[in-house]
């Protein structure tokens, strides 16, 4: 009787801790509010005639809220880019994405991504994420440059997007390096650097399909450098609805 009680106070106490731990991953995490983004006219690809979308995402060293007169000088109307700038919350001092991780976009559509990062570069442990895959002749434009890879030892982020292979939905991989700021590159008393590293690109969705994205390069905190913001939801990665 004995052995099958200690069986059953095992048992519920590894749920509680499994409970604990879902509840902790949970508060944790920063859910972002969902952002359709906007046409842009139609884009010609190979005669068909396709809508274009296009969105603009920035890259930060910390949330931008610590250094809040650049915040009301750069969003004095509380918008970017036709996204809402989220409020200050929790882990102030993570790298993240900015202004919001969860996204929708049209199905067999042109889409075009702007992503200024204003972070430093972390080298890449894997020189694969390097190089532009998915993306129109695999290129990137940086600061206006078209590039088919950067040094590994430059970036600072990626966006890469992906999903577990289905036969529900299209396949869709994107992945983009994200060049780094320059570490002499001038910055305000808070860190903030004048401006940011521009990097620019554009692919194709398919069907309808729920996608996940992330940042594959090591700019977190631990194990590492795949902890903290990295392992966090809304902050280095996201998700991505076509529909």
């Amino acid at each position: 009787m004995r052995r099958y009680l200690g069986a059953l106070v095992t048992v519920i106490v590894g749920a509680a801790v499994v409970v604990v731990v879902l509840v902790t991953l949970s508060s944790a995490a920063r859910i972002p509010k969902l952002f359709a983004a906007p046409a842009n006219g139609n884009f010609n690809l190979d005669g068909a005639n396709l809508k274009h979308v296009t969105m603009t995402l920035q890259t930060f060293p910390f949330n931008p809220y610590e250094d809040a007169g650049w915040v009301q000088k750069t969003y004095p109307n509380g918008m970017d880019n036709g996204i809402s700038v989220p409020q200050p919350g929790d882990n102030q001092d993570w790298v993240t994405y900015w202004p919001t991780t969860t996204f929708q976009l049209p199905a067999h559509s042109v889409v075009t991504i702007r992503i200024e990062n204003y972070d430093s570069a972390t080298p890449l442990l894997n020189d694969f994420y390097a190089k532009p895959q998915g993306t129109f002749g695999n290129t990137i434009k940086v600061d206006g440059k078209t590039e088919n890879q950067i040094d590994p030892q430059t970036a600072s982020h990626t966006f890469t997007i992906h999903s577990i292979p289905s036969s529900s939905q299209d396949w869709l991989y994107v992945s983009v390096p994200v060049t780094g700021v320059a570490d002499n590159a001038k910055t305000d008393s808070f860190g903030m650097p004048d401006a940011p590293v521009v990097t620019e690109f554009t692919f194709v969705t398919k069907g309808p399909g729920h996608y996940i994205w992330q940042c594959i390069d090591p700019c977190g905190a631990g194990f590492d450098g795949f902890g903290g913001p990295m392992s966090t939801k809304g902050y280095m990665s996201g998700t991505i609805d076509v529909v």
